[in-house]
């Protein structure tokens, strides 16, 4: 994703050297080079702690951003987002795979009237969630699970306010917790600030999503949501259903527990559809807005756990997710994930196996291959130079400051549309080591704008596999750093 964006901004070159540091049992000789591999940009030089690989041709790389390979999940990402825009005033073809091209479009309208009507928007969430407070189904519950963000803060305050245990998923569901937080261990004065980002994070604690926590009332967030049916487009990426869907697994919500939404009337649309094509898209039973309660006469099917058929590889990375799917192998059930990715997944689990198993290697092997690509004449050529986040790759980030060289490393999940740069003539050599490190990348490092501006001369990609023999490439979990 990061490389296409970057080959569109012409920030990089065909010619740019790709390099991957891997340790030998990374290489794969039965990996393909064919379409199953499109989504993983291949690489030129292959470095191992013995030796150092060259492909003799080169695979083809995208010349851009492969829009026919876009997932929905990664259109929250600001710079892909303004690419789309200028490619469609060119006239290209920008649509997403997933049916995901007419979900877009519904994103973008309701977004373009929410910034369009923004001192409203506040004010009639506001009253929305006073409709949510006074359902029936509200007063009965005990525990009541709300999403993050600011458009159902007033409902968060409500449940806070009315003595009821406020549950609230961690950002991305990077760990299998909710955030609990508890009224009766907050002063009433606080309640304000514990439902903030800050707040929830001084406040809150974590308890398990293994069924201990059992919840009476799940609001879920809308785009825009059927006023007939509850058929209903959740927010990008999904991971609000697939949340739905773990805990509908472990039996800590049940197809009883009332489902609700809180929304502007401008929200509402009629033609939304309850087939198919909203089959990633949890329904819910109740809609609020600031002006009535919508029940639909008759629920829509919801999931009874987790759609495995319809996971994403780069949601693989989540911890419980990966755990279900072993506890549902073992049961014997089907667990393929969409989009070819189930032999992807094997490969994944097993050198993830292996690093494991031989963990104290794994460090000084990486540390070898770093020295081989420090060796590379492609190295010592290029002034800027391209390398990933993680532990896995420090050593080449070291090497790249120790050299004198502009280190680029990309965002956390291209959250910002720039790169950070950490340039060696204004660190002390002494904080190289330390500058290569997350906490350190934050102190040092500054933003570049991915926008062209930042030349590229040496590019050197995370793999989780690679084939010796062509180059193709199996890329970390999510595809972030092909699109980059």
């Amino acid at each position: 994703l990061e490389y296409g964006m970057l080959r569109q901004m012409e920030a990089i070159e065909d010619e740019t050297p790709l390099v991957t540091a891997v340790r030998e049992l990374q290489l794969a000789d039965k990996l393909p080079e064919d379409g199953a591999m499109c989504d993983d940009v291949p690489v030129d030089i292959i470095c191992t702690p013995t030796r150092t690989l060259r492909m003799e041709k080169s695979l083809e790389k995208p010349e851009g951003i492969k829009w026919e390979k876009i997932h929905l999940h990664t259109e929250s990402i600001q710079l892909l987002r303004k690419l789309r825009s200028k490619s469609k005033a060119e006239g290209l073809q920008v649509e997403a795979r997933d049916r995901a091209a007419w979900k877009l479009a519904i994103h973008d309208n309701i977004e373009k009237h929410m910034k369009a009507e923004k001192e409203h928007v506040g004010r009639e969430f506001s009253v929305a969630a006073a409709m949510v407070e006074q359902l029936p189904e509200f007063a009965a519950a005990s525990w009541v699970r709300v999403p993050r963000g600011l458009a159902q803060h007033h409902i968060r305050l409500a449940v806070l306010q009315a003595g009821k245990r406020l549950l609230v998923p961690q950002p991305e569901l990077k760990t299998p917790h909710l955030v609990l937080l508890d009224p009766s261990k907050i002063a009433p004065r606080e309640f304000a600030n514990a439902v903030t980002e800050g707040g929830m994070q001084k406040f809150g604690h974590p308890v398990s999503m293994d069924g201990k926590a059992t919840i009476d009332l799940f609001v879920m967030g809308s785009v825009a949501v059927n006023p007939a049916t509850g058929a209903r487009l959740g927010p990008r990426g999904g991971l609000e259903d697939l949340e739905y869907g773990m805990l509908r697994q472990m039996e800590a919500i049940e197809d009883e527990t009332p489902l609700v939404t809180a929304v502007r009337e401008l929200q509402l649309a009629d033609k939304l559809p309850e087939d198919g094509a909203m089959c990633d898209d949890v329904p819910v039973d109740i809609i609020c807005t600031p002006t009535r309660t919508l029940r639909m006469e008759k629920s829509l099917e919801k999931p009874e756990g987790i759609k495995w058929e319809k996971i994403h590889l780069h949601t693989e990375s989540i911890q419980l997710l990966r755990k279900l799917r072993s506890k549902s192998k073992a049961e014997g059930l089907q667990v393929e994930a969409r989009d070819r990715a189930a032999w992807k997944l094997a490969i994944h689990d097993n050198i993830e196996k292996h690093m494991k198993a031989e963990k104290e290697h794994v460090g000084r092997e990486f540390s070898v291959a770093a020295a081989m690509v420090e060796q590379l004449p492609e190295f010592a050529a290029a002034s800027w130079v391209r390398v990933p986040r993680g532990l896995a790759q420090h050593h080449i980030r070291l090497a790249v400051l120790q050299a004198g060289k502009r280190l680029l490393v990309p965002q956390p999940e291209l959250k910002t549309p720039h790169l950070v740069l950490l340039d060696p003539s204004k660190i002390a050599p002494r904080e190289f080591a330390n500058a290569v490190t997350e906490g350190g990348m934050q102190k040092f490092g500054h933003p570049v704008s991915m926008d062209g501006k930042a030349t590229i001369d040496l590019f050197v990609m995370g793999s989780v596999a690679v084939n010796p023999a062509t180059g193709a490439r199996l890329g970390p979990r999510g595809g972030l750093e092909d699109l980059e």
